[in-house]
């Protein structure tokens, strides 16, 4: 699991606003070595406005902030519902909020805002959102 404690900031206001680069930036440097070697890390680079409601599975989520999102896919390969977590970014102070889930952003096709930002390994590519998940359909599994 990521260590949520470097992400966080004592301020209550940074002067700096946190990038979706430096976001990025603070994921990879923050993975553990269970995240590197199992896990799949997406980002959208939408940055949702505080008070935007965000529908995932079958809860509903109104952002408490200026909001970079970042997912995490734990068990990548296997059918949904499985166990997986968010991570919201407050672009104004650096702090996170975890939201562990069951399900990825769309069951469909991810938004065309959302891109890997760490795959281990080893994890084919049919077992990635999006582009695996239309290589699934095709195939007609």
């Amino acid at each position: 699991m990521i260590n949520r404690h470097a992400y966080v900031s004592k301020s209550k206001r940074n002067t700096k606003k946190l990038t979706i680069d430096k976001v990025k930036k603070l994921v990879l440097q923050s993975m553990t070595t269970n995240d590197r070697f199992n896990m799949v890390f997406y980002i959208d680079e939408t940055i949702y406005p505080e008070g935007k409601e965000l529908v995932i599975g079958k809860n509903k989520y109104h952002v408490a902030f200026d909001t970079i999102m970042v997912f995490v896919d734990e068990e990548p390969g296997k059918n949904w519902a499985h166990n997986c977590r968010y991570l919201f970014f407050d672009v104004h102070t650096g702090n996170v909020k975890e939201v562990h889930e069951r399900f990825p952003p769309s069951l469909t096709k991810l938004p065309p805002t959302f891109q890997v930002i760490w795959k281990p390994e080893g994890i084919p590519s049919f077992a990635l959102l999006g582009e695996g998940e239309s290589k699934r359909r095709k195939k007609g599994r």
